[in-house]
């Protein structure tokens, strides 16, 4: 009934082609009707045209794609490296330029502060399945 319906759909018909819509899976209205969210950014397609998978929820039970998510955060701690090396070296030709000396005192990073807050910030109330071995949505390489 809804394939038919979706094949017959003028608002789907395809007029430089002159082709109506093919469905050729009898659960595209399942299947459609699953979908939550399209990640776009303002023009329509996606930055650099890369989309990374990171977790998803479904049902309150959390699926995550570990290697992804160790890759990624591993990334944003070099980025969050170089930017605080880049303000130190700033603040270096700054304070020599003055004719200041270079402090004394070691710089201390706030790791603390992210092991208190969690890997991605802020606690979560997301159930997970209490099996031997984690849910991953799927363990394709990137």
């Amino acid at each position: 009934g809804q394939v038919f319906l979706i094949h017959h759909d003028i608002d789907l018909y395809d007029e430089e082609a002159d082709l109506p819509i093919q469905c050729r899976a009898l659960t595209i209205t399942e299947d459609l009707g699953q979908i939550q969210y399209i990640f776009s950014d303002k023009t329509g397609t996606l930055t650099e045209n890369k989309m990374v998978f990171r977790r998803c929820t479904v049902d309150g039970i959390e699926f995550s794609h570990q290697e992804n998510d160790r890759r990624l955060r591993t990334q944003r701690e070099l980025d969050l490296d170089s930017e605080e090396l880049a303000k130190l070296r700033r603040w270096a030709v700054g304070a020599l330029s003055r004719g200041r000396a270079a402090p004394r005192e070691p710089l201390r990073r706030a790791h603390s502060e992210r092991a208190r807050a969690g890997p991605h910030g802020g606690s979560r109330s997301l159930r997970r399945r209490d099996s031997g071995q984690p849910q991953v949505a799927f363990s394709s390489p990137m």
